[in-house]
């Protein structure tokens, strides 16, 4: 009887030991005082909306600890810790592979990301090291983001991180240049700071250039998750800034003085028909000709306050001036709901889309 006993308290011992040792994977894996909302807000740090559509999130918060999982992906969370001292909320992400590492910094509705990239060289033994390789930051508020390149990778790390990169996003205009100045192309590696605009157009999240048209900082898909699920953030590639020389991404077009001044406009032109969808944010639309089948068309519209097409223009010819002109024409044929719109007034822009040609 006591051999009974004993195997039974041992057996609740090792269960409650078990219990105990419990990863936060594990927790999430059995959702053990998780609740379900549509997605996670990293602005305000909390959860937001009911889920209605998958994939979701489950969200734990205890204490100063807030973990974030995707319903499609539970094992692969999002843990938040909060420093009531100088009240913002961290995450650490380390990429399994040791390649880099991220730090995220959120308070007052701005999300600090630093990442840092790794390379293993060899020593004067032959042993390798690990040495950083470079380090990127990006500012982020619901609106937008600055993307800043230090002069050195050897400060804004170790000690008092969070302070010395709010410190730098603060003043970052004094103490970085302007990189949009530039009339060259501007690469990767250039030292000083960018403005991007971030933009949502049907299933994509864009961070385009304020004033350099053509260049993206960041591509995102964009679904039930909202902005939560592009996370953690932007990619470490050497190539993250990206030129689409055909585009500008547009929210959707510009002023009527572009390319002069290149002020871009709030909201795009609405389109009233057609069967319109929108590619990697820009509006596409699907357009029935046997002899132009497979071929694909940008046209720049001038649209304007009323939402008429005034002007249809190729950025290139298709090698036949017959069928250039019947592309316009059909272009020109396009009609729009809504006008742009700056400022809260309708504005005339100039607005480009996309014709894809089916038999």
């Amino acid at each position: 009887m006591m051999t009974n006993i004993t195997h039974i308290c041992v057996f609740m011992a090792l269960l409650l030991m078990a219990i105990s040792c419990n990863s936060e994977a594990d927790r999430v894996y059995n959702l053990v005082g998780f609740k379900k909302y549509q997605t996670f807000n990293e602005y305000t740090m909390k959860a937001d909306g009911v889920a209605k559509r998958a994939p979701f999130v489950y969200v734990h918060s205890s204490g100063n600890r807030i973990i974030v999982a995707s319903s499609d992906k539970l094992r692969k969370l999002a843990a938040y810790t909060y420093h009531p001292d100088a009240k913002y909320w961290s995450s650490i992400i380390v990429n399994t592979d040791g390649v880099d590492t991220i730090y995220r910094f959120f308070y007052n509705d701005t999300i600090i990301e630093q990442r840092i990239g790794y390379c293993s060289v060899p020593d004067s033994s032959y042993e390798e090291h690990r040495v950083k390789l470079f380090i990127k930051i990006y500012m982020k508020t619901k609106h937008n983001c600055v993307s800043i390149r230090p002069d050195t990778v050897n400060d804004y790390y170790d000690t008092n991180r969070f302070v010395k990169l709010r410190d730098l996003c603060r003043n970052y205009k004094k103490r970085c240049r302007d990189l949009s100045k530039i009339d060259d192309r501007i690469y990767d590696g250039d030292e000083g700071y960018l403005d991007f605009e971030k933009i949502i157009s049907g299933d994509s999240m864009i961070y385009c250039s304020r004033v350099k048209k053509g260049l993206i900082l960041e591509k995102f898909p964009f679904g039930s998750l909202g902005e939560w699920g592009t996370g953690p953030g932007f990619s470490g590639s050497e190539k993250s800034w990206e030129y689409n020389e055909e585009a500008s991404y547009t929210r959707e077009g510009a002023y009527y003085d572009w390319p002069r001044l290149k002020h871009y406009v709030d909201v795009s032109p609405v389109p009233a028909n057609g069967n319109v969808t929108y590619k990697d944010g820009c509006e596409t639309r699907m357009l029935k000709n046997k002899w132009l089948k497979g071929k694909e068309y940008i046209v720049d519209l001038m649209i304007d306050e009323r939402g008429q097409v005034l002007k249809a223009e190729l950025r290139s010819s298709g090698g036949n001036e017959a069928q250039d002109q019947w592309v316009l024409k059909m272009a020109r044929r396009f009609r729009y709901r809504r006008p742009a719109m700056r400022d809260g007034e309708a504005v005339k822009c100039w607005h480009w889309v996309l014709l894809e040609f089916t038999e």
